[in-house]
């Protein structure tokens, strides 16, 4: 899995780095729109068959897209040369991270045990950029099971302010 990150960034990258700025919004929707044409089964299989010509999946998959920048045509085709394109969603993924870094802005997931009101929102926005220096994105997502609080994953840390996340540290401690 660790390999398959570094080469999905790499490749992430590197497209990122050979597009402008005005390019760089088609460039994600064209990658999602491929991943999904790749997350499924028969479609994967397909094009990832030894016996299927890849200029024929360069080909497919470049139909399939519509109307799609030379830059891009050329990522499809070292992705199918370099049979790369199993790493298509984890490079769509890296190239949205690196295009959210590049803009400043970084993706906070918040689990929660109730919606959080507007206050405590802006308040959570204005720690999450005093810590990173970013703008935070936030994915909100309601767990009861939290009995009270929030858990906030941003960058590679986790803060568990939740009750059931005291209860078990302190369950933890007692032993």
């Amino acid at each position: 899995m660790k390999r398959s990150l570094t080469v999905a960034y790499k490749y992430a990258k590197a497209l990122f780095l050979m597009t402008d700025e005005s390019e760089r919004d088609g460039i994600l929707e064209l990658l999602k729109a491929s991943s999904e044409m790749f997350s499924d089964k028969k479609a994967r299989e397909f094009l990832q068959d030894p016996t299927f010509p890849r200029s024929e999946a360069v080909k497919l998959i470049l139909e399939f897209l519509e109307d799609v920048p030379e830059i891009f045509k050329n990522f499809v085709v070292i992705l199918v040369e370099k049979k790369r394109l199993l790493y298509l969603p984890t490079i769509t993924n890296a190239y949205e991270q690196i295009l959210d870094e590049s803009r400043s802005k970084i993706k906070v997931l918040v689990e929660t045990a109730v919606a959080l009101s507007n206050e405590e929102l802006k308040l959570l926005e204005e720690f999450i950029e005093r810590e990173s220096g970013m703008r935070p994105l936030f994915q909100i997502q309601i767990k009861p099971e939290l009995i009270a609080g929030m858990v906030v994953h941003f960058q590679d840390r986790v803060l568990d302010l939740s009750a059931s996340g005291r209860l078990k540290r302190l369950e933890y401690g007692l032993k």
